[in-house]
């Protein structure tokens, strides 16, 4: 679906999701910025080696940028979708 066919709830949520994406990202970076066996070197590898955890952290950031009450005309199905999506995207 292209962001210009979507309603504006979605439209948001996928910002939204963007963002998201754009911090779980920052591990990647962590990794490259520091040396194997660092401690932040190996909490960067541990949360980008667990998908659950990724997922939990993307559907918290999203949620909790328009609460639940916007979540909700959506339907969690419609974001964990997304969040699939994203997570091919970037090969989490």
């Amino acid at each position: 679906m292209k962001l210009s066919e979507m309603t504006p709830r979605q439209r948001k949520v996928v910002v939204a999701l963007r963002e998201a994406a754009s911090e779980i990202a920052v591990f990647e970076n962590t990794m490259l910025d520091y040396k194997p066996g660092t401690p932040e070197y190996e909490g960067a590898v541990a949360l980008l080696n667990d998908s659950d955890e990724i997922r939990r952290r993307l559907y918290d950031m999203v949620v909790s940028e328009f609460g639940e009450r916007e979540i909700r005309f959506l339907g969690r199905e419609w974001i964990m979708a997304r969040i699939e999506a994203k997570m091919r995207k970037y090969d989490w």
